[in-house]
């Protein structure tokens, strides 16, 4: 992909990354996961149009709508395998344009059984697609709210996991800069063993100490 390459309204370019990991079948939203549904999706101006975005994928209900960009399910259509599709609209400014482009290039980077891994990327003139895997188990906030409880065992766990992700990334001197529970996913339904860590958009890579405030207001110490 080229950031900045001339593009007619209705030309997506795009770029295949790595090799699918086959996910299992969701099951539904309240239940911690997501349900494909095509008649919720906010995204409807997206499907009409002409391109290969679309006529790969489609695009079913939506996930997560932040200020700077949306997330939904994508189903393939040539398998039916669900996805998480990350649209970020250049509109919404230069800062938002380089938090899209730094995300992708350091998804492009990484491979982690902890970390969602990047499938594929798509650019338009008017926005970026990430196309990623997709976190059936709902984020660890939730779960926790919806549970009520959780022990020591179940957050040892998330701590291991977690302290050994953020070491991955540090040795390519990647820093997320936003881990909260809202970013630590249950890959699974049925399973709550393995944590992924999702929401790269803050991530920047650093050779140097950092001395700029990030992240979101509640988490600061």
């Amino acid at each position: 992909m080229t950031p900045g390459r001339p593009l007619s309204d209705d030309v997506i370019t795009h770029q295949r990354v790595g090799v699918r990991t086959p996910l299992t079948r969701l099951g539904d939203r309240a239940k911690g996961g997501c349900r494909f549904d095509v008649g919720c999706s906010h995204w409807d101006d997206i499907r009409r149009v002409g391109s290969e975005l679309t006529d790969k994928y489609v695009l079913g209900q939506q996930l997560r709508g932040k200020e700077f960009c949306e997330i939904c399910v994508a189903r393939e259509r040539s398998s039916g395998q669900l996805y998480s599709c990350k649209r970020y609209s250049k509109k919404s400014g230069r800062s938002v344009r380089r938090a899209a482009r730094m995300e992708i290039r350091i998804l492009k980077m990484v491979k982690h059984p902890n970390i969602l891994q990047l499938i594929e990327t798509f650019e338009t003139r008017q926005e970026y697609f990430i196309i990623q895997d997709l976190a059936m188990g709902g984020d660890l906030f939730d779960w926790i709210l919806d549970r009520g409880t959780y022990t020591e065992m179940d957050a040892r766990e998330v701590v291991k996991q977690v302290l050994q992700t953020i070491s991955y990334l540090h040795s390519l001197n990647i820093v997320h800069r936003n881990i909260k529970l809202e970013n630590l996913m249950y890959y699974r339904l049925d399973s709550h063993c393995k944590v992924v860590i999702g929401d790269f958009h803050l991530a920047r890579i650093e050779m140097g100490p950092i001395s700029d405030p990030c992240g979101t207001p509640e988490y600061l110490v």
